[in-house]
């Protein structure tokens, strides 16, 4: 049968950069995704991403993957109505308020040291539905900075989640704690919220991809940029694309706030952490500083040491109990290679439900995890971040503990208890995991 164009394209296309000849049209499709947005199969789920193409296969009158991908090469636009069927739009305000008061002691910090009248620059990528930008504008507000000394820049690959954020109206779900400036922020109609126009004179969104060498290559850099809960989804090449361009973007004295499973792409690459417990927050490291360590506090926007520890709402009582303290026996049998790929990609779907805001699914599923494989450091360490995304420190530190027990050198864990430590006021025990986070990173610079 001869060639179509389309399958030609596809073929050369492959050949240059793509998948080997011969592979399956969904591995083909697979790759398009990754080149398009990053996304990672194994991050996303393979059962998400099916799902999306047999919906967009319907929709365009395909019976088959390899008719489908015909379509998308006979229609690149059906390649971006894929993508908004693969992101994921889950998000609500004041997600994470750790970062956000992080946030408003910086701006505070920025409004009294400024006195010529700059700029504060913003960046949300991805700005997903818009309750993060608008989470900005009230946290920027609250902290005293007027409106016309502040622009945020809201970027989103996908244009349904930019036209939710350009509208402004939402429903309760999406405020999943007490917003006590609700009326202040929003106006009410019947069950939505819409946020008051008087909010919007500084925010500006647009279509980008942070994969785009060319994103905003225009425009100033920016002293603040979140970018949260977008890399824990992408492939490893596409974690180093954007890592590049967040770099390019940011201002040198600028501040990065990362989702809590987001920290790695940033530990080797002129980035130190300066956050409290729970905020996630970096910088790029000063020049020519004699202390490399990514550990070292800020200089002039530390938020104070003490802070009032924020209630979540905690798991269900037949999940809360914690795992026995004991640590399995090391004799106990290997799993198979099979059984060992299937319990990846559990504690894969666990990260990911709890990425979302759905810590019981993930906590069930962490437990089922550690019932098949007592040993896992990593499903500890998911098992930690959800008892510290509900405020229990002392379940927190409990399983950082174990990860470390089992893995010496799982720097996430050790920052963990590093942040628990300078919380408590442990300035020895603080000093102490620090030097060992510096220890095992010189290490691995050396390696």
């Amino acid at each position: 049968m001869k060639e179509n164009a389309a399958q030609k394209k596809a073929r050369e296309s492959e050949k240059k950069s793509g998948p080997a000849p011969g592979i399956s049209p969904r591995k083909i499709l697979l790759f398009l995704l990754e080149k398009e947005i990053g996304i990672s199969e194994d991050a996303l789920g393979a059962e998400t991403i099916d799902k999306a193409v047999c919906r967009r296969m319907t929709a365009c009158g395909c019976g088959s993957t390899g008719h489908y991908l015909d379509y998308i090469h006979a229609h690149p636009a059906e390649l971006q109505e894929l993508v908004e069927l693969t992101v994921v739009p889950e998000t609500w305000f004041f997600r994470n308020k750790a970062a956000f008061r992080f946030l408003e002691k910086y701006a505070e910090k920025f409004r009294k040291s400024d006195t010529d009248g700059s700029i504060l620059r913003v960046l949300s990528i991805p700005c997903s539905g818009g309750e993060e930008v608008w989470s900005l504008v009230i946290s920027l507000t609250e902290s005293g900075i007027p409106e016309s000394l502040y622009h945020i820049d809201a970027v989103d690959v996908s244009r349904k989640a930019l036209a939710r954020a350009r509208s402004g109206i939402y429903g309760e779900e999406s405020f999943r704690e007490v917003l006590p400036q609700r009326e202040i922020y929003f106006a009410r109609s019947g069950t939505q919220f819409q946020v008051r126009p008087s909010l919007y004179s500084s925010v500006r969104f647009m279509q980008g991809n942070l994969l785009d060498e060319d994103l905003l290559k225009e425009e100033k850099p920016y002293h603040i940029i979140f970018c949260r809960n977008l890399l824990i989804y992408l492939s490893a090449a596409a974690k180093n694309r954007a890592a590049g361009n967040i770099e390019r973007l940011l201002h040198p004295e600028g501040l990065l706030f990362l989702g809590h499973a987001e920290q790695s792409p940033f530990r080797h690459s002129g980035f130190e952490r300066i956050s409290p417990s729970g905020a996630f927050v970096w910088r790029k490291s000063p020049a020519g500083a004699g202390d490399p360590s990514p550990m070292r506090p800020p200089r002039s926007y530390a938020p104070p040491p003490e802070r009032k520890t924020e209630k979540a709402p905690p798991l269900p009582k037949s999940q809360a109990a914690p795992l026995p303290d004991a640590l399995p026996p090391a004799e106990k049998e290997v799993p198979s290679a099979a059984a060992e790929c299937e319990q990846k990609a559990s504690l894969e779907k666990a990260r990911c439900l709890a990425d979302r805001g759905k810590l019981d699914e993930a906590f069930v599923l962490c437990k089922i995890s550690l019932e098949e494989n007592p040993t896992d450091a990593e499903a500890y360490f998911l098992m930690g971040m959800i008892y510290h995304a509900v405020g229990n420190e002392k379940e927190t530190e409990n399983y950082m503990n174990k990860v470390i027990y089992l893995d010496p050198a799982h720097c996430d864990a050790l920052e963990q208890l590093w942040l628990i430590a300078e919380h408590r006021g442990d300035r020895q025990r603080a000093e102490h995991l620090r030097k060992r986070i510096r220890r095992i990173l010189a290490k691995e610079e050396i390696l």
